[in-house]
């Protein structure tokens, strides 16, 4: 029984990294954000980006990092689905620009800005 339970525990521990990786290792890609943009109080550049998260959603951590600046990290949502192509989602709310979401290898990646305490 011991030898039994030691081979089902080595398998376990060689098996579990496959895994593991597959779920939560950063999904990294590049991404160019055409303007200048905002996430809730967050300014983010333009520029060319490599994207990456932690985490196997819906709540993810995102950093966005562009050569000689230092790492943009965001919270986001993502739906997990495919995508055509890495590519950026930008709305206009009174007069700024908005990042809404990311089309990245393995889903959507949805940015929400944080509620004011006056809604």
């Amino acid at each position: 029984m011991k030898r039994l339970l030691g081979v089902v525990f080595v398998c376990a521990m060689f098996s579990t990294p496959l895994f593991a990786g597959k779920l939560f290792a950063p999904k990294g890609t590049t991404v160019k954000i055409p303007d200048a943009v905002t996430v809730g109080a967050v300014q983010i550049a333009a520029g060319e980006y490599k994207v990456s998260y932690e985490g196997s959603g819906p709540a993810v951590k995102v950093t966005l990092l562009k050569s000689g600046s230092s790492p943009v990290i965001l919270g986001a949502k993502l739906v997990q689905g495919k995508n055509n192509g890495p590519s950026v989602t930008i709305a206009t709310e009174n007069g700024a620009r908005i990042l809404q979401q990311m089309d990245v290898k393995g889903g959507t990646l949805i940015f929400e800005a944080p509620e004011s305490a006056d809604q």
